[in-house]
């Protein structure tokens, strides 16, 4: 089957705004996808689906994207590692109408182009299936991603966190870092609008949020971008900006957010464990309480499953 690696879920007519029998309640849990460089596939793809959930996977050496999703309702992309995608690619995202979207505590690095893409790209209205069959206003609408540890995001103009044509999205309590001095000009965050499909549905300013993050760039002779919203669709505050070298002229900044070294286990991490923050780190019980970051028990929750105080969670991934 052309572009898929490891795993296609699909409609059994699968394009257009009026799918046949979409799949639904399909669970991809502990499996390997490994080794698919080079060739034209994804390592997991769901199309026109509901009720997805890949859980617990190990995604390695993508030929294409990590997860990909076109027009996904009720989905969940939890405890997942993924590494090594290549370049122009994502290591997951939710597009072409997908809504009601779950991407937690998953372990994302050594990736090239983005790593996490609330919304997406490249969608036409053949592929922007909204529920139950019409054209979806936006390629994303109510998705979160929380608890997620970005390491390494290598291209210039790469992205730790890419918000495009989401509506009611929300990045909150993730950890996006980069040690590695040859990389330079991330994004850790971009929010863009120009991937909208219709062209004729706007986005109002602040229709997605980005509460309580750690973002650290620890090399002293490089700058980055803290964010790019050039259209005002983000509201953010209280985050963490650690760039000793200081960041691109115009991006935007944050009110009650910091700048001051994070103090977190090891600023090479090697694991996802080595952005946990130190005894008297500022990141402790500074963020503040947002929705999105509360499970359904009404617990707030780290990648590591320590129950958080939710109305002052610290900021990132991880508790100390």
């Amino acid at each position: 089957m052309s572009n898929i690696g490891g795993v296609h879920i699909d409609n059994i007519q699968s394009g257009g705004n009026n799918p046949q029998t979409p799949s639904d309640h399909i669970v991809i849990k502990r499996s390997t996808f490994n080794n698919s460089s080079g060739s034209n596939c994804d390592s997991a793809k769901a199309g026109e689906s509901n009720d997805i959930y890949f859980l617990d996977n190990t995604m390695d050496s993508s030929g294409r994207h990590g997860i990909d999703n076109v027009a996904v309702h009720n989905l969940a992309i939890c405890n997942n590692t993924i590494s090594h995608v290549p370049s122009g690619f994502w290591g997951m995202e939710a597009k072409g109408g997908s809504d009601n979207v779950l991407m937690a505590s998953n372990y994302i690095h050594d990736i090239t182009s983005r790593a996490i893409m609330l919304g997406g790209e490249n969608c036409d209205d053949t592929s922007m299936w909204g529920y139950p069959g019409s054209i979806a206003a936006h390629n994303g609408t109510n998705e979160i991603a929380r608890n997620n540890i970005i390491v390494n995001v290598s291209e210039s103009g790469g992205v730790g966190i890419g918000i495009y044509g989401c509506s009611g999205c929300a990045a909150d309590i993730n950890s996006v870092w980069d040690d590695n001095t040859a990389h330079n000009h991330l994004y850790f965050v971009k929010a863009d609008v120009a991937h909208r499909i219709p062209s004729n549905v706007t986005l109002a300013g602040g229709s997605d949020d980005l509460y309580d993050n750690l973002f650290g760039k620890p090399d002293t002779t490089k700058v980055w971008c803290t964010i790019s919203d050039p259209n005002g669709y983000l509201s953010h505050d209280y985050n963490e900006w650690w760039m000793p070298a200081g960041q691109v002229s115009g991006c935007a900044t944050d009110t009650h957010s910091f700048t001051t070294d994070p103090m977190v286990t090891n600023s090479t991490p090697t694991q996802a464990l080595d952005l946990k923050p130190l005894t008297g780190s500022p990141l402790i019980r500074a963020g503040i309480y947002q929705a999105e970051i509360v499970s359904a028990d009404g617990n707030s929750y780290d990648y590591s499953a320590v129950v958080r105080d939710s109305n002052h969670p610290t900021l990132g991934a991880l508790e100390p």
